[in-house]
Formats: structure tokens, C-alpha cells, sequence
């Protein structure tokens, strides 16, 4: 996939006394020296892909700009994700520290194949606190070297192996391959297919105050609804507004479910890797279609996926299902796509650094969905992060799928609701 278009996770802590750019440079060594996966390359051989770790000195590179306002990071996250790594030279990670005069912006950006949402959200606590370590003089506290990612096949419970993996991946197959194509006969060809890998990515932020997030997870906690689903379908009707309104279609989704608990040894969030699944769903979107109605259909299909092997056998085929994608390139994998952590754990202040928020990335792939989202839980605030290709909606198009995407998390409503 990355041959083909640049794949890479891009967070970003917003800070306020952010660390120096000495101590921020230490800090990145010294992380690099306890985690492995920040020092490998990726290397192929016999067709198969494999972590190494060239001799010598590899440092991650950190670049230092002056930070030209609130609105900088959108632009240089965009342009991070546009930014492919070479495979066979380490390492696979770059920092970029926006710096203000109080107020800065971290961006770090690393290929997809070495993390995910939950390793990002532990690497930059374990990075800040590094810093805030440094700058008191006290040194950083002592973590033990952790090992290489251990491959996903070699983590699958006893429920995924052998002659039982076999069987559910049979199940999983013909149910996918049915769905499918009732998924493309139903839709027909209103979905345009833009398969140009140099599409430009746009990050579009999306924020609920403090008291919209609480109101809206009382909400979603008497409906026993997940946010995750929510995030969904505000994001299918918000689309569906821009680009289809008027029209009675099914929308196909991806949920992204951390496996980490679910393997034989379950794994830990600071181990860096990727251990997440892609769960897939279909929902009927029509004008009287609303916010909640929606969230049922989406959970109800996530929730069987998640309770049966389903969730391994997604993980299993990625391979395949992206390879076949970009052989055909007559198709896109759906609609909507949403990575959602949930809650995320990182203090208000580390030490002297304040964290104002984080927010996150996965580059869109021209033959993914036309609406991806990064969304997560920080400080009691919900944050959305939209991207989009410039080729499938303009900025204004854009712009109004965001307002319609928090209107419908602060108050709810329909598919037919809401300003144009």
C-alpha cells in the first residue's frame, strides 16, 4: 500500500511551554534507545516484508519551525502525510516541533507499519515526560528496553488457530464476498473512483466544548449507544448531505478495534506495533435518517463482528483485501473510515508542560473512503480530526460536512436536517 500512496500515522501534541529544542532533541535519543521499532527499517525478501535494524547511529530526525498561528498544524500535518519514508532506511519516524512563544504544536509522523493510536498516545506521554524529566534534572525515569513487535499471526488466541482459523476465515470470506457484492449491486456506480496516489490530503479539526462532550456521553450512555458508533453516523449523514443528498443509498463504513486485548498474551498500549482490526459495516442512509437510528444499525454489525472471530479474521485478510484493491483499482473500500481510541489518558500538565490537546492522522488512501476521522477523548473534550482527498470534495464541501458533523454530536437530528 505504501509503495502505491504514502501510509503514515501523523499525532500531534498541542503544548504550552513545550520543551526546549535541545532537551526535546535528548529526549528523542533516549526514547530511541528503549524502543526497537524506533531504530528498524523494513527490508523484503522471498515476498515477504521484515523488520531490520541497520548498523550505526540512526537518530530521528526533529526539524524546528516558528509556529504561524492555531491554524499551522492542519497544514503541516498535510503536508507530513504526503511525505512517504523509504523502507530500507531508518528509522521510520520524523518529529516536527511547531514553536511559538507560549503556545506550540509537536507533530510526529511514522510509518503506519510500526504504530497505531493507542502505541502514538503511549509514545508521546513516554516522550513528555522524558522532557519534563530532563528539564528538572532529575533524569528519566528507568523503563526497560522493549522488544521488536511480535508478528499479529503469532498472537491469535487458541479460538484462530489451526483448523478453527481455517473454518472462520471460510465464514468470514463468504459473508464478506455476499455482503459485498449486495454492497456494490445496491450502490451502483454513484460512488466516483479517484485512484490518483497523489491526491492531495486534507486535515480538517473538529471540537465539542467540554460540557457538548459531557451532554453528548449522557446521551449516548442512556441510548447504550458507543461514542464510536455516534462518531459514525454523524459522519455517514454529514457526507450523505454533501454528496448524496436527496438519494436513498447503503453506506459502507470501517471501525478500527484494538485487538491488544484479545491476543495470547494480550499486549501492552506502549508496545509499538499495529494491532488493529477493520471491522466493516453497511447502513441504509435515507433523507429521515437520524443520528441515533443510524448508531444502532452500525453497532449492532460492530458488535457481532467484535464477539466473534470476525475481529481476527479482518486483521488476517488486510493483506489480502489492500492487495486486491490496488490491483483492480475499480473500487474504494467505503464511504466512512474512524479510528477511535476513546478516552485517552495523558495528564493536563507533565511536569512544566502543559498539554493543551492531541490530535492524530492516518494518511487517506485515494481508494479508501472519502471521509476518514481520528477521533478521541482528551481532557474531557471530544476532538474529531476529518480528512479528506482534494479530489473527491472541495473545501467549501468540506467545511460544511464538519459544521453538519457538530451540529449533529451537540444536538442531534437527521440526514434532511440542518443548513445547507
Amino acid at each position: 500500500m505504501d509503495a502505491y500512496s504514502p501510509t503514515i500515522f501523523c499525532g500531534v501534541a498541542h503544548l504550552s511551554d513545550a520543551p526546549a529544542p535541545e532537551v526535546l532533541r535528548k529526549a528523542l535519543d533516549l526514547l530511541q534507545d528503549r524502543k526497537p521499532m524506533l531504530r528498524v527499517a523494513i527490508s523484503a525478501r522471498a515476498r515477504k516484508f521484515w523488520f531490520s535494524a541497520p548498523a550505526g547511529p540512526h537518530p530521528i530526525p526533529l526539524d524546528v519551525v516558528p509556529r504561524e498561528g492555531a491554524d499551522h498544524w492542519p497544514r503541516a500535518v498535510e503536508e507530513q502525510l504526503c511525505q512517504s519514508f523509504e523502507h530500507d532506511t531508518a528509522p521510520l519516524a520524523r518529529f516536527l516541533l511547531l514553536q511559538g512563544e507560549t503556545d506550540s504544536d509537536l507533530v510526529f509522523s511514522i510509518h503506519h507499519a510500526i504504530i497505531d493510536g493507542r502505541s502514538g498516545e503511549a509514545l508521546i506521554g513516554e516522550l513528555l515526560k522524558t522532557c519534563a524529566a530532563l528539564q528538572a534534572g532529575t533524569g528519566p525515569e528507568e523503563s526497560g528496553d522493549q522488544s521488536l513487535s511480535i508478528a499479529l499471526d503469532d498472537l491469535y488466541p487458541a479460538g484462530f488457530q489451526g483448523l478453527a482459523r481455517l473454518a472462520a476465515l471460510g465464514g468470514f470470506l463468504a459473508r464478506q464476498m455476499w455482503a459485498e457484492l449486495r454492497y456494490r449491486r445496491r450502490l451502483g456506480r454513484r460512488q466516483a473512483i479517484h485512484p490518483a496516489p497523489d491526491a492531495r490530503r486534507r486535515v480538517l479539526p473538529v471540537r465539542l466544548s467540554e460540557d457538548e462532550t459531557r451532554q453528548l456521553t449522557r446521551k449516548a450512555r442512556a441510548a447504550r449507544v458507543p461514542l464510536n458508533s455516534i462518531l459514525h453516523s454523524a459522519m455517514q449523514i454529514a457526507l450523505w448531505r454533501v454528496r448524496y443528498a436527496g438519494t436513498s443509498l447503503p453506506m459502507r463504513g470501517i471501525s478500527f478495534g484494538d485487538l491488544r486485548p484479545y491476543l495470547s498474551p494480550p499486549q501492552d498500549p506502549a508496545q509499538m506495533g499495529v494491532y488493529i482490526s477493520m471491522l466493516q459495516y453497511t447502513a441504509d442512509v435515507t433523507p429521515g435518517t437520524d443520528v441515533w437510528g443510524l448508531a444502532r444499525q452500525v453497532t449492532d454489525q460492530i458488535d457481532a463482528a467484535a464477539k466473534s472471530t470476525d475481529k481476527f479474521a479482518a486483521a488476517h485478510m488486510t493483506r489480502h483485501i489492500v492487495g486486491f484493491l490496488l490491483k483492480r483499482r475499480s473500487m474504494r473500500m467505503g464511504m466512512v473510515a474512524l479510528s477511535f481510541p476513546g478516552p485517552l489518558s495523558i495528564a493536563p500538565r507533565i511536569g512544566g508542560i502543559r498539554v493543551n490537546g492531541l490530535s492524530g492522522a492516518v494518511t487517506n488512501n485515494p481508494l479508501g473512503p472519502e471521509l476518514a476521522g481520528f477521533g478521541m477523548i482528551v481532557h474531557n473534550r471530544l476532538g474529531l480530526d476529518l480528512q479528506y482527498l482534494e479530489t473527491d470534495m472541495t473545501e467549501h464541501e468540506a467545511e460544511a460536512a464538519a459544521r453538519h458533523i457538530r451540529e449533529l454530536l451537540a444536538h442531534g437530528g437527521t440526514a434532511g436536517g440542518g443548513a445547507r
